[in-house]
């Protein structure tokens, strides 16, 4: 809101030098936001860093074998075709699907069938 309140003379020793009008503006006082903390159930990556030093431990395994054993878990089945295009996103050896495939870690679901 914007407030005029009028003009004045500034004058020293009976001369005027200049008029100046004042002006005052209030502001308006922002309502303060109120934050909620909403309750979780699951909070699975809080202790990632911990977890995840434990997994690469226990199973000998690299921070990026471990990220596409994540990622393939979350899509269940998958083909050949679709490793490698994730694979190609990170440093990566075509030799990989096979040592994973002999250490245990990918198996094949189902034999081709047909031609």
């Amino acid at each position: 809101m914007l407030q005029i309140y009028g003009y004045f003379y500034r004058t020293f020793g009976g001369k005027t030098l200049c008029m100046i009008k004042t002006i005052s503006v209030k502001k308006k006082r922002r309502k303060k936001k109120v934050y909620q903390l909403n309750e979780r159930q699951d909070d699975f990556l809080k202790d990632w860093k911990v977890v995840r030093y434990y997994i690469q431990k226990k199973y000998e395994i690299t921070l990026g074998e471990l990220e596409i054993l994540l990622h393939l878990y979350s899509c269940g089945p998958f083909t050949r075709d679709y490793f490698f295009q994730y694979a190609n996103l990170s440093d990566w050896d075509k030799g990989k699907l096979k040592k994973m495939m002999d250490r245990g870690f990918i198996y094949i679901y189902r034999k081709k069938q047909g031609r």
